[in-house]
């Protein structure tokens, strides 16, 4: 950054009138800079059999819906005409449930965000947890294909991979979810995840997220107070 502002300075000193003033340049590289260490956090969320209420998504620069149904799942879609597309690795489906996370940024297609915005889902009556962030890279590179995974079983816990996955890079922004033919009693989650929303529909879902600081490895776990079929997946998206 130091190196930054002394070539700026030397710019600014050798060449006085320029076609962008000194102060508009400094403006953007501080603007930049600022822009690549705020992070990534959570602008809005919202949870639909059909279509959401509607929330504010001003400021994000990546929507991700994580669908859960009783057949195979098409992608959602947006009062704001985004494209959703499906992350490799994270369908899975066993006794009868379907899961599957989507996203949409500037890497899918022209990206719309804003006041008034709702999220439909689509197929044959799947349950969709949406959530928006901002901070996040705006390519198609936002994925991070080391941290797509996904499993099922039948107890009272699972994890969403079968081995630890570790992040390519710090400051991630983790996404897992879960879901049911049947109830999710008691469902919980540890390695400090947090539960976004919880769904109960055509079928139970829930999904977490985590921004992780460490990039160490990860495989959190959906805990249940009762056995149940589930299936499980996770997804990492990068930061700048």
């Amino acid at each position: 950054m130091k190196l930054v502002f002394r070539v700026f300075a030397l710019f600014c000193a050798l060449a006085i009138s320029t076609i962008v003033p000194c102060a508009q340049m400094l403006q953007a590289i501080v603007g930049a800079q600022l822009t690549a260490a705020a992070g990534i956090g959570l602008v809005a969320h919202a949870i639909t059999t059909s279509t959401s209420a509607a929330v504010n998504t001003t400021g994000a620069t990546l929507i991700v819906a994580t669908c859960s149904g009783f057949v195979a799942l098409t992608a959602p879609s947006d009062s704001k005409s985004n494209t959703y597309s499906a992350i490799a690795g994270t369908a899975v489906n066993a006794s009868g449930v379907w899961l599957e996370t989507y996203y949409a940024n500037s890497g899918t297609g022209t990206f719309t965000v804003g006041s008034g915005h709702t999220f439909t889902t689509s197929g044959s009556s799947p349950t969709c947890e949406f959530s928006a962030w901002s901070g996040t890279l705006t390519s198609t590179g936002v994925v991070d294909t080391a941290m797509t995974a996904n499993n099922s079983a039948n107890g009272t816990s699972l994890q969403p991979s079968t081995s630890s996955l570790t992040p390519s890079a710090t400051n991630e922004l983790i996404i897992t979810s879960t879901a049911s033919t049947n109830t999710l009693p008691g469902l919980s989650i540890n390695d400090s995840f947090a539960i976004l929303d919880t769904a109960t529909g055509y079928s139970y879902s829930a999904d977490a997220y985590l921004i992780d600081s460490s990039a160490s490895p990860i495989n959190p776990t959906w805990s249940l107070t009762s056995s149940e079929t589930v299936v499980a997946s996770i997804a990492g998206f990068k930061h700048p």
